[in-house]
C-alpha cells in the first residue's frame, strides 16, 4: 500500500527561478524605457507651456521621478512646488470661471505606444537572453 503521493517539482523550482533572474536582469532596462518616456512627456509638456501666451504659464515647469515600488517601477510626472509653478492647476484644468488651455494627460497617448513597444522588447531581452 503506498504511503502516499509524490511530485517532483524540480523543473518547476527551476522555472521560477528562471523568472526571479529574469526579472532582475530586466529592471535596469526598463526603468531606462521608463526614464526615456518620462522625459518625452516632460518635455513636450513643458514645451507646449512654453508657447503659452500666460506669462506665468511660460514660467511653469514639469519634472519626473522614477520610484521602484514591491511590483515594479513608477513614474510621476508633474510641475515643480512652489513659485509659479503653483498655477499649473490653473494651466491644465482652468478654474469654474474657464481656463485649462493646457494639455496635461493627453501628451502622454503617443508615448504609451511606444513605451508599451520598448518595454515589451526590454522584457525580452531580459528573458530570452
Amino acid at each position: 500500500m503506498p504511503d502516499g503521493i509524490r511530485f517532483d517539482v524540480s523543473d518547476v523550482l527551476r522555472e521560477a527561478a528562471d523568472l526571479k533572474a529574469a526579472r532582475i536582469r530586466a529592471m535596469p532596462l526598463l526603468k531606462a524605457t521608463l526614464s526615456k518616456a518620462s522625459l518625452n512627456i516632460k518635455n513636450t509638456i513643458n514645451d507646449d507651456l512654453g508657447k503659452s501666451r500666460d506669462g506665468g504659464f511660460r514660467k511653469i515647469r514639469v519634472s519626473y521621478d522614477i520610484t521602484t515600488t514591491p511590483t515594479g517601477l513608477q513614474s510621476e510626472i508633474g510641475p515643480r512646488k512652489g513659485g509659479s509653478n503653483d498655477l499649473a492647476n490653473i494651466a491644465f484644468f482652468g478654474t469654474a470661471r474657464g481656463g485649462g488651455t493646457h494639455p496635461f494627460y493627453e501628451w502622454m497617448d503617443p508615448e504609451a505606444e511606444r513605451l508599451e513597444q520598448y518595454a515589451t522588447q526590454a522584457a525580452w531581452k531580459a528573458v530570452m537572453g
